[in-house]
């Protein structure tokens, strides 16, 4: 009875420590138990069991990558939506913003010719401002800045018909100045504050006859002009000067006149008026509009001078000592 009685003990006491050996016990366990016994290396689960969870684990995989691709699609087309409210907003805007001035409002570069709306464009002796207001129009109002030799008395008593000029000029954002010598541009400019890309004199003239005289006289106008305007002109900036091809102006030996001027002659081509809408070229000097009618400029040529560099102002120096030696 002893012997059996501690038999009895011993085998209720290791009851504990056998492993459970029914086939169906593992069905007990949740999936996402089976899920983290998975992961564990030393347990290995049914082959069975394995592929339900690699077909649920690639179900779930292929459902989070369409919805991705959902969100995906649906982010593209709420940033199609954006951008063509933006575009219907900013044309409707730019449509607005034309009906009050196509030009000044241009984000784009636009050119008439040799000249750009990102160019500081200065012109002396304009007479009628026509020249200035055809600029103004095409390009930024606000980059052009307009000269008459006359006070604004007389431009008004000598082109009563043009004095809309002066009132378009004004509404376009351009300056306009009266009583300015070309030939001493600094005292209306301050070089240290005032500087153009571009400073541009069409049709030079100081009214005197077609004789010596008149060469002579036009051709101190020329070079007074270059070195007053070298003054107020930026370094990569261009004067243009605009002349009739006939035998007087050739007189004048244009291309010459820049040799005591820190400004060198660099090119000459065709002047074209047709691309200045609204430009009629008239004199400034005369009683009546029919004495100041100009003379046809067809065939008129822009000489175009630019600023020289340290070497060539140092030769140029060292020639004028020469000469005067």
């Amino acid at each position: 009875m002893g012997r059996n009685n501690r038999r009895r003990k011993n085998n209720n006491n290791n009851k504990s420590f056998k492993p459970i050996k029914k086939k169906n016990a593992i069905c007990v366990i949740s999936s996402n138990t089976l899920k983290a016994l998975s992961l564990e290396k030393d347990i290995d689960l049914p082959q069975s069991k394995k592929k339900i969870l690699n077909q649920n684990q690639n179900q779930k995989l292929k459902k989070n990558s369409k919805n991705r691709n959902k969100n995906n699609n649906n982010n593209k087309n709420n940033n199609n939506n954006i951008n063509n409210n933006n575009n219907i907003v900013n044309r409707s805007s730019l449509n607005e913003l034309s009906t009050l001035t196509s030009r000044a409002y241009n984000t784009n570069p636009l050119f008439v010719d040799k000249y750009s709306n990102k160019h500081d464009i200065l012109i002396v002796g304009d007479g009628n401002l026509s020249f200035s207001l055809s600029l103004a129009t095409q390009l930024s109002g606000n980059k052009i800045t307009a000269t008459c030799y006359d006070s604004e008395q007389e431009f008004k008593a000598k082109y009563p018909e043009t004095i809309s000029n002066l009132t378009q000029l004004k509404n376009l954002n351009s300056t306009v100045l009266f009583n300015v010598d070309a030939t001493n541009l600094e005292e209306s400019f301050n070089p240290n504050v005032n500087r153009f890309d571009r400073i541009i004199f069409n049709f030079p003239h100081t009214g005197v006859g077609t004789n010596t005289e008149a060469t002579l006289t036009n051709q101190k106008l020329i070079k007074d002009f270059l070195i007053s305007s070298c003054l107020i002109l930026k370094k990569k900036g261009e004067v243009h000067i605009t002349l009739r091809s006939t035998e007087f102006y050739n007189t004048w030996k244009i291309k010459t006149l820049d040799k005591e001027t820190n400004l060198i002659f660099r090119s000459e081509e065709p002047f074209k008026p047709e691309l200045f809408l609204g430009y009629s070229n008239c004199r400034t000097a005369g009683g009546s509009a029919l004495q100041r009618t100009a003379p046809n400029i067809s065939g008129s040529k822009r000489y175009i001078f630019k600023k020289r560099n340290k070497k060539s102002i140092k030769k140029k120096n060292n020639n004028i000592n020469n000469n005067n030696k």
